[in-house]
């Protein structure tokens, strides 16, 4: 009775470990066509090796220009736009990892002054007396930073910034223009990985913020970004040698990468829009170079942060996601989305030209109105595929959101101006998007086709 029971349990056994052999060899047997099929499969190698290509690019540049960056000195310039002459003790006060030594300061108007320290962090500067009609600038170069081994990515302490706070005397009344930045040794020289500009209104000795709860315009993640460019360069640079070896066709997304990389190259070599408009205060020019790239200057680093993580899905599906009849038309059209209804709208809220408004905001409302006339217009011939229906729900959400989020802080906060004004904006260049737009295509429909 005991053999019986265990010949039936072995037998039981043997049975299981056939059955468990058969299915591992089954399953290997299919993971092995799986990897035949994808071997044999040209355009799947053929992605491969682009992806390859520019994983490697970006990872050699990154190697070469990235490493051994090192903390250096920081660098102020504050301008002090005053009602009345200018005379007597300024206060400069270092911020974060800011100290009082510094290697010079000096002023324009060329006046007599002289500094005396009042602290390890403040520097006490007493200037004679400047007309009215003056603008004074305070440059003060090298500044001893604390921390050598700060973030390059984050060169500030946890929740205070690190900057140079001017203060004018008790008896000034003026706006204060604040511009502070810390460098780095690099292998493109000493360059900025850090900067921040902000102004202040001194009346009767106290100070209120301009623009304030949006007063801070920062710059920062330096490296970071050089990555990101890295990575648009290399898809840039490998889409048009396979395009020329016939590897990628007409939806290879080259305008997506072209505009990450203007916009990554306009904070890299400028920083933020208000590094020109403060940086370098009453300079025209630099206010019409604002203007004429206002679509990639932004106002501090999640505001062009978050603007890029809505651009480049939605450029995405509109560029590789439509099948464009034409190149021409499709770059002309992308240039008309991001710049016409953003000057129209600037002209109709009485902007100051230059340097108007500024952000990729109105681009993706202007790109996400774009690919939803597209889609309505040939809705017959593009619902075909079924990736329609995903493609537009990506495109609705990344032009929603760039409204709702302001229609959003409206709503939850209605007493600050600064909310409903942007919200009103917002749904402003919506409407002129949708109108600009519907004409340019019923003249292009009338002529070409759009899409094939």
């Amino acid at each position: 009775m005991r053999r019986t029971l265990l010949s039936c349990i072995f037998y039981k056994e043997r049975s299981n470990l056939l059955k468990g052999l058969r299915f591992s060899a089954k399953s290997i047997w299919r993971d092995a066509n799986r990897v035949r099929r994808f071997l044999t499969d040209r355009r799947m190698l053929k992605q491969l090796v682009i992806l390859v290509l520019v994983v490697g690019l970006t990872a050699a540049m990154h190697v070469t220009f990235l490493s051994n960056w090192r903390p250096l000195y920081g660098s102020s310039t504050a301008y002090v736009d005053a009602s009345s002459e200018m005379y007597g003790v300024f206060q400069i006060n270092m911020r974060g990892y800011f100290n009082a030594s510094v290697e010079s300061i000096s002023i324009e108007p060329n006046v007599p002054f002289n500094y005396t320290l009042g602290g390890a962090n403040q520097i006490h500067l007493n200037i004679s007396q400047i007309p009215s009609d003056q603008v004074l600038k305070i440059t003060i170069d090298r500044i001893c930073i604390t921390n050598a081994s700060l973030s390059l990515n984050y060169p500030f302490p946890t929740g205070w910034p690190t900057c140079v706070d001017v203060v004018p005397p008790g008896n000034i009344n003026a706006t204060v223009i604040n511009n502070s930045v810390v460098f780095a040794r690099t292998p493109f020289g000493d360059r900025e990985i850090y900067g921040v500009s902000y102004a202040v209104n001194y009346s009767k000795g106290n100070g209120r913020y301009v623009e304030y709860p949006y007063h801070w315009h920062d710059f920062y993640r330096i490296p970071d970004f050089f990555d990101l460019l890295f990575l648009a360069g290399s898809f840039l640079l490998v889409g048009v040698v396979a395009h020329a070896s016939g590897w990628v066709g007409r939806r290879y997304p080259f305008l997506t990468f072209v505009l990450v990389m203007v916009s990554t190259l306009i904070y890299l070599i400028f920083g933020t829009a208000y590094s020109l408009i403060y940086g370098r205060y009453g300079n025209t020019f630099s206010l019409w170079t604002v203007f004429v790239l206002s679509p990639f200057f932004h106002s501090y680093y999640y505001h062009i942060a978050g603007n890029l993580t809505l651009l480049v899905p939605l450029c995405l599906v509109l560029e590789s996601g439509l099948p464009w009849s034409s190149w021409k038309i499709k770059a002309g059209l992308f240039f008309l989305a991001t710049y016409a209804p953003a000057l129209i709208t600037d002209l109709l809220l009485f902007r100051p030209i230059p340097p108007g408004g500024f952000g990729l905001s109105f681009a993706i409302i202007g790109l996400g109105v774009l690919y939803g006339l597209i889609v309505s217009k040939y809705r017959i011939r593009l619902f075909s595929d079924r990736s329609i229906l995903i493609y537009s729900l990506i495109a609705g959400y990344c032009l929603l959101t760039t409204i709702y989020g302001w229609i959003s802080s409206s709503l939850t906060n209605p007493l600050e101006p600064s909310n409903l004004g942007f919200a009103f904006s917002h749904l402003l260049q919506l409407v002129i998007s949708f109108l600009t737009l519907r004409f340019a295509l019923g003249k292009i429909v009338g002529r070409h086709e759009i899409v094939s």
